[in-house]
């Protein structure tokens, strides 16, 4: 067992919010966080540039190609990103990769010194990554939220620049159950003078608009301030025009999704609030942008093989599930999929469930490893009520393992959870995938 894994194993022994029960009495608040930071010295004062992004769909992907951008800019960047998809090392990165396992166990010693009973795993580890962070003098600390916003334990940490990615129907039993009252809790990151930028629109928009004013805060608006917009498809990527941002128009990117291209434009935009121009100097003609695709993130319409494709992609609510299936359908056109499918429960998918099903003719569903899912069997019921063949596997493996290798004409689409997603990702790493 490394230095990590002990590390990490004592950690777990504290409350883990994100596997507990839909409805489950919990405290949510930024006191056990705040109490926590101060017996520590408070070394969130320590840290440099911080940027925090917060949202329904998108702020993971957003999270990793700012922290990208920075590294190419030659800042020493760090990530803090939740939930992690196959290793909990995900979690905190330096310029995209593991922390020091040393590193990681120190602030892991001090943290375990200093918690109290009832402290949460998520506020500890929370505590831990900025620990990290400040050992390893990073210069630029990208935070995702990891529920919410206006109490989650990454709001305790002053910034220069925040986001909200989008918002949709999520986590309504914690949140809320109208997109008006998720937005308020994620306009909850807005802090007096800090610029916020943000993808939202409609209610959402309204909400945050009325935040910002009420804050005092300078909002950025895709779609008016700035914008990205996919007008082509390439061998290598997408074609975007881009507007609001000096020096830069069209260009070729390494991305296959318009969502992706959404969540770069807002890392541009947050970008250019920490360096004017950088983002004009990123996308110049004839650069290589490979490290935007490296970039990315797991488990976030993650396509692990290009031909037939398989893309792996944590979608969990009807409006990522209805995203999900237009990007495929655009990705690929022409191509029927098979779809590995296993949801917590609580969610809302059903309706998205029904848009991804139009691309779909054969269907595995499983139970997830670590959380409470839906039934596999009224998964199979109501999958099948769309005319899609269903079966239950015991496991994501198993599932992929009676599907076999998708056709050379077709491909494979596993998606439903991150824990569906993670489980995906071992199992395929684990063997050597067809093609």
């Amino acid at each position: 067992m490394t230095n990590f894994d002990e590390a990490f194993a004592r950690l777990t022994k504290l409350t883990n919010w994100e596997v507990k029960k839909p409805g489950s009495r919990h405290r949510i608040d930024l006191s056990g966080t705040r109490d926590l930071l101060e017996r520590l010295g408070n070394p969130q004062r320590h840290l440099r540039v911080v940027a925090q992004v917060a949202g329904s769909k998108g702020k993971g992907t957003t999270t990793a190609l700012l922290a990208a951008l920075g590294t190419e800019l030659g800042l020493c960047s760090a990530t803090y990103m939740s939930p992690h998809v196959v290793d909990a090392r995900e979690r905190i990165l330096i310029d995209g990769a593991p922390v020091d396992e040393l590193v990681f166990a120190e602030a892991v010693r001090r943290v375990e010194e200093a918690v109290i009973p009832d402290q949460t795993w998520y506020e500890a580890y929370t505590a831990v990554a900025i620990l990290c962070f400040v050992a390893m003098g990073v210069d630029l600390t990208v935070l995702e939220v990891g529920l919410g916003g206006r109490l989650d334990s990454t709001s305790v940490v002053p910034k220069n620049v925040c986001a909200i990615t989008a918002i949709e129907l999520e986590h309504t039993q914690i949140l809320g159950d109208t997109i008006e009252a998720i937005a308020r809790e994620k306009a909850g990151i807005l802090r007096p003078g800090v610029p916020c930028i943000t993808g939202c629109d409609g209610a959402a928009l309204a909400v945050i608009e009325a935040e910002a004013r009420a804050v005092g805060l300078p909002l950025l608006t895709m779609g008016e301030d700035f914008d990205a917009r996919v007008v082509g498809r390439t061998q290598g990527g997408l074609e975007v025009d881009f507007t609001g941002f000096a020096g830069l128009d069209r260009r070729e990117v390494p991305l296959r999704s318009p969502m992706q291209v959404r969540s770069l434009a807002i890392a541009l935009a947050m970008l250019e609030r920490i360096d004017q121009g950088a983002s004009a100097r990123f996308l110049a003609r004839g650069r290589d942008l490979s490290f935007l695709r490296r970039g990315l993130p797991p488990g976030r319409f993650d396509v692990v093989q290009e031909d037939p494709p398989i893309v792996v992609d944590g979608a969990h609510t009807n409006a990522s599930l209805a995203n999900l299936a237009v990007e495929v359908a655009a990705a690929w056109p022409q191509r029927r999929f098979d779809l590995v499918f296993g949801v917590a429960d609580g969610k809302r998918f059903e309706e998205g469930l029904g848009s991804l099903l139009k691309l779909v003719d054969r269907a595995r569903v499983v139970p997830l490893t670590g959380k409470e899912s839906v039934e596999p069997t009224r998964l199979q019921s109501l999958i099948a009520s769309f005319g899609v063949e269903a079966r239950v596997a015991a496991s994501v493996r198993a599932a992929l393992d009676d599907l076999g290798p998708p056709p050379r004409d077709g491909g494979l689409c596993v998606t439903g959870s991150m824990y569906a997603a993670g489980d995906a990702l071992l199992a395929l790493r684990s063997r050597k995938t067809p093609g």
